[in-house]
């Protein structure tokens, strides 16, 4: 079995793809571990393929202020840092205010972008779940 990690160019010009190749391996190996027994250095993306981890979240990214903070629901490259950039703003959370009324999320946007693969944080899928329960109810 042969696993296509990347393609690109090399500095020549010439395209080299990277692949690592499973002779004589199980098929219940796990290719990371292939990987990190045969000493085959990977950069963190290919790491992410190999593990099957979704590079796109859904997460909470904080705005607001010293002590009063707010969040905004984004989906973002999982590679990217907490504050970073974000692809598309699909709601907000603010912990400061009491009640049902302390979050908003636009579940078209939610649903669209969980069908492509997208993995939401605990949070949020907890976020999720009351602005479904709203919906239902409304």
């Amino acid at each position: 079995m042969k696993l296509l990690l990347a393609s690109g160019f090399s500095r020549n010009g010439s395209k080299k793809r990277r692949s690592i190749t499973f002779s004589g391996a199980k098929p219940d190996v796990c290719p990371l571990d292939f990987a990190k027994k045969h000493r085959i250095n990977l950069t963190p993306a290919e790491q992410a393929v190999l593990q099957n981890k979704p590079m796109v979240k859904i997460r909470l990214r904080r705005e607001g202020t010293k002590d009063r903070p707010y969040y905004k629901i984004v989906v973002a490259d999982s590679r990217a840092r907490k504050e970073g950039p974000y692809i598309e703003v699909v709601g907000s959370y603010d912990p400061m205010k009491d009640g049902e009324g302390n979050y908003s999320v636009d579940l078209e946007k939610v649903d669209s972008w969980l069908g492509k693969g997208a993995k939401p944080s605990d949070t949020v899928n907890s976020l999720i779940r009351k602005a479904r329960a709203t919906a239902a109810k409304s």
